[in-house]
């Protein structure tokens, strides 16, 4: 076959494969499919796909003209979640899709809409499988702005800012239901393996610079009450995960130049004493995504011009370069791993 240079046109019609989803059972493999642009200023348009883990055909799922994604399983594998802008878009829903058939099912949160940033997760299942938590902001209003701007008024950057708090929505439809404290700026979440307890990442106010001030907590869901684990004035705090015993909390911490873009130092903190130690100290490399395989956790990282993967035991720090190659991650594209730890 006869070979030629890449062309502007080539890149234009290249099609992104991301943010894949392991089903429960090991079988199947949830992933988006994004167009290369969008149409008039609007996102580009994607849509969630799904191939047996062994390899096989791939199977469309949604066929929306929006932008689906985020898909997430739930705890059974019966059910997928996603989120979409296919009904009042650019505003994003927590959308249900049964594995059997049917069309997806727009979960009841008026006047919400889900807060997606990058690769962080914005939502997940309750162990109960009937319940997912999500992070939601009240919609901005456009009739505002349009106020201001037959008026003559400046339209300003976060001139409406609006908290985002964490919430449960229940896959029979009900309304949701606030779980974060009142007047805290929510950014991240990570729930304990009962989901009795939540460990957050958040800010006193919900400004997108406040984020340079946010600090990690704990708190119980429906409670106004917060306990404050972890801050540092020149560091910032994110990805938070559980222990399976929910002793303790990690996290990684660094001196960050943008909110998603992050890499840096992992520290774990004792739920029972809330000391925080140093995890990997003085290790040759920084870590950005956090995941527990059974006891092992795995870390994705980077070390020098290289991206890995590693795997850390939490009580001793030690730690195993299990991948390493010369490339770099996107944020739709953090590796996933199987149930069977394989």
């Amino acid at each position: 076959m006869k070979q030629r240079s890449l062309t502007h046109e080539d890149v234009l019609s290249f099609r992104v494969v991301g943010d894949t989803r392991i089903t429960p059972d090991g079988q199947r493999v949830a992933f988006t499919v994004t167009e290369p642009y969008g149409d008039r200023g609007r996102p580009p348009r994607s849509n969630v796909w799904v191939v047996p883990v062994m390899g096989g055909p791939a199977q469309q799922l949604t066929f929306g003209p929006g932008s689906d994604g985020h898909p997430r399983w739930s705890p059974e594998g019966d059910r997928l979640a996603f989120v979409s802008d296919r009904l009042d878009p650019p505003r994003q829903r927590v959308h249900l899709l049964d594995r059997a058939a049917g069309e997806p099912v727009a979960l009841n949160h008026p006047g919400l809409e889900v807060q997606v940033a990058g690769g962080l997760d914005s939502f997940a299942w309750l162990p109960d499988g009937q319940q997912l938590a999500v992070l939601l902001r009240k919609c901005h209003d456009p009739d505002q702005e349009t106020r201001d701007q037959r008026s003559g008024g400046v339209i300003e950057f976060e001139q409406y800012p609006c908290y985002t708090q964490l919430y449960t929505l229940a896959a029979c439809g009900d309304r949701p239901r606030c779980v974060s404290p009142a007047n805290s700026q929510v950014w991240e979440f990570a729930l304990s393996a009962d989901a009795h307890r939540v460990a957050a990442v958040v800010s006193d106010r919900p400004e997108e610079s406040s984020w340079y001030h946010n600090r990690l907590v704990m708190f119980s869901p429906g409670r106004d009450d917060l306990t404050t684990l972890w801050q540092d004035r020149q560091r910032q705090v994110c990805t938070p995960l559980w222990t399976a015993d929910g002793k303790t909390i990690l996290f990684v911490a660094s001196c960050f130049s943008d909110r998603q873009l992050y890499a840096g130092a992992l520290f774990a903190v004792d739920i029972a004493t809330a000391r925080t130690r140093p995890l990997c100290e003085n290790a040759p490399f920084s870590l950005s995504r956090l995941q527990f395989v059974g006891q092992d956790l795995i870390a994705v990282g980077y070390a020098n011009e290289s991206a890995l993967i590693v795997r850390i035991d939490v009580d001793t720090g030690d730690h195993e370069t299990i991948w390493r190659q010369d490339a770099s991650f996107g944020v739709c594209t953090w590796p996933q791993f199987s149930v069977d730890q394989t």
